[in-house]
């Protein structure tokens, strides 16, 4: 609020005397290579289990990014400590812990 008002005492004291609303900056948009999307979704390939955390660090890049590109650009999630596709509704979870849980029994 003090930020606002102080640049309204700006403006009025150079001469802008206009009551019309000026247009804010907007946050910059955020604009991703596919060289880096290419390299995540490698890395996630490469170990399903690797973390936000790590993949981060071995890019150089922030862990909100990271995340931002498996969720949004790669449409992946975390299910099990495993990063799969969205593909996988949440709908068959229980199918597929049901399903898990039948094959674990069955090698013990």
């Amino acid at each position: 609020m003090v930020l606002c008002q102080k640049y309204m005492e700006y403006s009025y004291n150079y001469g802008d005397f206009s009551t019309c609303d000026v247009p804010w900056p907007e946050r910059p948009k955020t604009v991703t290579a596919q060289e880096i999307i290419d390299q995540i979704h490698e890395l996630i390939l490469e170990d399903r289990q690797i973390s936000v955390k790590s993949v981060a660090e071995q890019l150089g890049i922030s862990r909100e990014r990271v995340w931002s590109i498996i969720h949004e650009d790669l449409d992946m999630w975390k299910l099990s400590a495993k990063w799969v596709p969205k593909g996988l509704k949440i709908s068959m979870v229980p199918v597929v812990w049901k399903t898990f849980r039948i094959f674990s029994a069955r090698s013990k």
